[in-house]
């Protein structure tokens, strides 16, 4: 008998696969989805919907600078 391996595109299949709340039916392992505000998002409408409100939240670190 010849063992065979999983390719690494279908490393995810033992994950739970769940549905994008915008793409409507197309399915997505759960590592590439991001929850947020009790949905799942895919990266593409995560991005599309929360990009914004991330670049207003974000507190940029300026200790890093020197003193000139």
């Amino acid at each position: 008998m010849v063992e065979r391996e999983i390719p690494e595109k279908f490393a995810n299949l033992d994950e739970k696969w769940r549905e994008c709340a915008l793409c409507g039916q197309q399915m997505y392992p759960e590592s590439q989805l991001t929850f947020v505000d009790g949905i799942y998002l895919c990266h593409k409408h995560y991005i599309f919907r929360y990009r914004n409100k991330a670049i207003d939240n974000y507190i940029p670190n300026v200790s890093d600078l020197k003193d000139e």
